[in-house]
């Protein structure tokens, strides 16, 4: 359990300034949507744009790179979920409600990647990917709920 969002000039609790929350919940969104943006737009024109494209299609890679992408897929979805799980409770956001948002954000980052993948010639959509992204959510979300660090 997290201690109460405190002003750090009047130490009075922020749930009693609504106008300071709805400012904290903003700057989380516009953050949100613009790291989003700026990355997926970043990785798409110095990834995927240089390799020929197809109509969508699976790939099964687990025998690819000896698994260690996928304990990338793992970590990375991990820490966007606490990334975005903590800006959440920043903006004044509940526990439950920050958590449940940081770890869909987060599955909707690396589904984007996945589906970048899928029109990929020399790759395409990994269902094992998007399996280690839900146990990189998961398991933060898991300890969240146990030990609650």
């Amino acid at each position: 359990m997290r201690l109460p969002l405190l002003d750090a000039q009047s130490d009075t609790i922020l749930s009693d300034h609504p106008k300071e929350l709805n400012k904290r919940s903003k700057i989380v969104l516009y953050s949100t949507i613009s790291a989003y943006t700026a990355g997926a737009t970043t990785l798409y024109f110095s990834w995927y744009k240089n390799y020929d494209q197809r109509s969508f299609h699976f790939f099964n890679d687990w025998q690819e790179w000896e698994q260690v992408d996928k304990l990338g897929h793992a970590y990375s979805t991990y820490a966007q979920t606490y990334l975005l799980h903590e800006a959440f409770l920043w903006s004044g956001q509940s526990e439950k409600k920050a958590l449940r948002n940081g770890a869909w954000i987060a599955l909707g980052f690396q589904t984007s990647i996945e589906i970048m993948d899928a029109f990929s010639t020399g790759w395409g959509f990994s269902l094992a990917d998007m399996g280690f992204n839900l146990i990189g959510s998961g398991s933060y979300m898991l300890q969240e709920n146990l030990w609650g660090q």
